[in-house]
C-alpha cells in the first residue's frame, strides 16, 4: 500500500480510535464493526493494538504483523503477542519482511529499519551512511533469503548482500512506493505514475504509465498482477512488458493489497473489504466499511488474514 496513504489513514482515524478507546465497552471490536458482513469461513478476532498493517507468515505456524507495535503468533494466528521491539516513535511501523522464521526486517515511520535474527527475541537498529540516507526514507522491503534484500526509498532503490549490515544504490532516480522481487535479476516497482521492470536487477523500465498501483504480486518471471488505486486489477504474461485489463474490483474508496495464487484465483483488498477473482468471477467476501481494511497474507486459497485500522484481524479458514 502506498505509504501516504497509510499516514492519511492513521490520522484521520486518531479522533475516533480516541473516542472509542473512551467507550466503557471491554472489546470494542463489536463497536466498531457493526456493518460487517463475512462469507462464510470468514471472522475477525480482537487484537490489542492499532492499526494492523503489514502481516507476514514465513511459516505455516510462525507469524508477524506490524502497526504501532510488532506482534508474534506461534500457533498459526490463533493468538499473538507482542514483541519488544522498540517502537521508532507513537507512529509504530508500516511494512515487514521475514523470509524465515528467525530473519525478520521492519519499517518504521520515521523511515528507521531494525532487524532480528532470532525471531524477534532481540533487535538492532541498522545504520546507513550519509551518502545513502540521501535516498530518502525507507518504505517498503523485500528480503528474498536472510541476506539478499531490497528497500525503494523516497528517491532510490537500494540492496543488501548481508543481510543489511551494509546497503548498496541501485537506482537512485526511483521513487516507488511498492516492490516486487522474484530474485535479484527480476523485480518490479510501482512509481507514482506507472510501474517499472528489470531484468538484470539494475536497470529499470517503465512499462505502463498513468496509473498508482499500491500493489504487485507476481508468481513468477512471467505472470503477475498490478492494482491500482481504484480497484482496477491488471495482468501480465510477458513479466511486465505489456499489461491487459483482468477486473474492476469495488472493494471501497481506496484499493490496498492484491495476492493470487494461480492465473485464475486470488483475492484483493481494500479499505472497506475483501473480493474474491475466481475466473471471470468477482464475489465479495469481506464487507466491513468501518473497518479500513489495509495488506493482506494468504497461505493458499484456504486460509488467509487482512490487517485494518483498528483493532480487529481479519480470519479466512476455508469451510472443511
Amino acid at each position: 500500500m502506498m505509504i501516504f496513504r497509510k499516514a492519511w489513514l492513521y490520522y484521520a482515524f486518531a479522533g475516533i480510535i480516541l473516542m472509542y478507546a473512551c467507550s466503557d465497552k471491554e472489546n470494542d471490536s463489536d463497536l466498531l464493526n457493526p456493518k460487517s458482513l463475512f462469507a462464510k469461513g470468514w471472522d475477525s478476532v480482537h487484537i490489542g493494538t492499532r492499526p494492523i498493517y503489514d502481516i507476514q507468515f514465513p511459516d505455516p505456524l510462525i507469524g508477524f504483523f506490524v502497526g504501532n507495535d510488532v506482534y508474534k503468533s506461534i500457533d498459526g494466528g490463533k493468538t499473538w503477542n507482542q514483541l519488544n521491539a522498540q517502537p521508532t516513535y507513537y507512529e509504530g511501523y508500516q511494512y515487514a519482511s521475514f523470509p524465515n522464521v528467525l530473519n525478520g526486517w521492519v519499517v518504521g515511520y520515521d523511515g528507521s529499519i531494525i532487524r532480528t535474527n532470532d525471531g524477534g527475541k532481540n533487535w538492532m537498529k541498522l545504520q546507513f551512511s550519509p551518502k545513502l540516507l540521501k535516498t530518502g526514507k525507507p518504505f517498503q522491503i523485500r528480503f528474498l533469503d536472510q541476506y539478499t534484500g531490497f528497500i525503494i526509498c523516497d528517491s532510490g532503490l537500494l540492496k543488501s548482500s548481508d543481510g543489511g549490515t551494509t546497503w548498496a544504490k541501485v537506482c537512485s532516480t526511483l521513487a516507488g512506493s511498492a516492490l516486487f522481487f522474484i530474485d535479484e535479476q527480476n523485480g518490479w516497482i510501482a512509481e507514482k505514475d506507472g510501474i517499472l521492470r528489470t531484468t538484470d536487477g539494475i536497470n529499470f523500465t517503465k512499462t505502463i504509465v498513468g496509473k498508482r498501483f499500491p500493489s504487485i504480486f507476481f508468481l513468477n518471471k512471467l505472470d503477475g498482477f498490478a492494482l491500482d488505486n481504484s480497484g482496477t486489477v491488471f495482468e501480465t504474461n510477458d513479466g511486465g512488458v505489456t499489461w491487459r485489463l483482468k477486473h474492476k474490483v469495488d472493494v471501497g474508496e481506496f484499493a490496498q493489497d492484491i495476492q493470487f495464487f494461480d492465473k485464475d484465483n486470488g483475492y484483493v483488498s481494500g479499505t472497506d473489504g475483501v473480493a474474491k477473482i475466481s475466473g471471470m468471477n468477482v464475489t465479495s467476501v469481506v464487507h466491513a466499511p468501518d473497518l479500513w481494511l489495509y495488506e493482506m497474507y494468504f497461505f493458499n486459497q484456504d486460509r488467509g488474514f487482512v490487517g485494518s485500522a483498528f483493532n480487529t484481524l481479519i480470519r479466512f479458514n476455508a469451510p472443511k
